[in-house]
């Protein structure tokens, strides 16, 4: 019977999807919080491929890191850089393996459940930038492309891994979202994380619009600058509180250092972050600070904030492009007062003065 049971798990898994659909709106079994879920999974063109009209799956890519660091310190401009690096990393089409039950399909592996999940995720965050952020920039006007158990590599004759798992990233010179491999993480995996892949997909959106709708390849080498690692705290600070708006989850990370309404984010301060070389720590401050300002409501935050934030982007962006050395939070705040009702201005200073002070009087609308 060893044999059968074989059989049956091969055919299982490769030839049951032709019983169901393969395109257009599909029954699939995900991970929602830590439960088993069926739902529609949107707009798939080639399931077995994981391929839709607005993401797409691929399988990853080992690069050396200094190859990606090389191809942004080397192209000033945006599409320069990119073609760059795919000389170097190109990418092949994942496979998923279902079954067809009748009614739904089910993963038959854990990567093809973990793939399937961050799938409906994807598509999910793209109808909340679009419809409740009011996105319109390139980032939600173009195909998104996942690159799943990509790593980059240590560099010599033999090509190592140098320990990327357990994470999430988008890389913006490739203009991709890397799912890296499981390893010893406790909780559910972070591409499984409703509110982990609005925080990625934001900061595909901070970049297309901040850098990439003007040319630039972005910023690179920031641990070299303190106005890099500020900017990059904003960059997180701005996709957490986006994620908290998505996922409707203060701590959607699960972690003390990230948690909204967490000892941490209200004790901590600008003059205490400021110069840290752990960057997200001033990004919980910045997504606090407008947290705090919409009253920890969620329905506030999505109407009055999120999109108010988005729209602040392109002003931002100018200044930044042009003065990145110089760039501090005061820049953000300024640019978002500007987007606020005089309602919502008054609450923000009054959280920028709790936390920033050394900058409140630097902000006119403020001060």
């Amino acid at each position: 019977m060893r044999p059968l049971r074989f059989i049956i798990f091969v055919i299982a898994g490769s030839v049951m999807p032709a019983c169901g659909p393969s395109s257009g709106e599909i029954p699939a079994q995900i991970v929602v919080s830590t439960n088993l879920k069926v739902v529609n999974l949107p707009k798939v063109a080639d399931l077995t491929r994981l391929k839709g009209d607005r993401v797409i799956f691929r399988a990853g890519t080992n690069v050396p890191w200094s190859d990606y660091e090389d191809s942004l310190s080397a192209h000033d401009t945006f599409e320069l850089a990119r073609s760059a690096f795919f000389k170097k990393a190109p990418t092949e089409s994942t496979f998923l393996r279902l079954a067809w039950n009748g009614s739904f399909f089910q993963a038959t592996d854990f990567d093809s459940l973990y793939m399937i999940t961050a799938y409906y995720w994807f598509e999910q965050a793209w109808d909340f930038y679009t419809h409740v952020v009011k996105d319109a920039s390139s980032a939600t006007q173009t195909p998104v492309i996942v690159s799943v158990y990509s790593a980059f590599t240590s560099q010599g004759l033999v090509k190592v891994p140098t320990g990327f798992v357990d994470n999430s990233s988008y890389q913006p010179l490739e203009d991709m979202f890397k799912m890296f491999r499981v390893g010893d993480q406790e909780g559910l995996p972070f591409e499984m994380n409703a509110g982990v892949v609005a925080h990625e997909f934001q900061h595909r959106i901070f970049h297309h619009i901040v850098f990439q709708s003007k040319g630039k390849a972005g910023y690179s080498a920031w641990r070299e600058s303190r106005a890099k690692r500020i900017l990059r705290a904003t960059d997180e600070g701005i996709a957490d509180i986006n994620a908290v708006g998505f996922s409707r989850n203060a701590n959607f990370l699960c972690e003390a250092s990230r948690d909204l309404d967490g000892t941490f984010a209200k004790t901590a301060t600008y003059e205490n972050l400021a110069d840290s070389a752990n960057y997200y720590l001033l990004g919980t401050l910045i997504a606090k600070t407008i947290w705090e300002a919409a009253d920890r409501d969620v329905e506030v935050l999505r109407a009055d904030f999120l999109p108010q934030i988005n729209r602040s982007l392109a002003p931002f962006g100018d200044f930044v492009v042009e003065n990145l050395n110089a760039y501090d939070v005061d820049t953000l705040w300024k640019e978002v007062l500007k987007t606020l009702s005089i309602e919502k201005q008054t609450k923000l200073c009054r959280e920028i003065k709790i936390r920033f002070q050394s900058l409140y009087s630097r902000i006119p609308t403020c001060a």
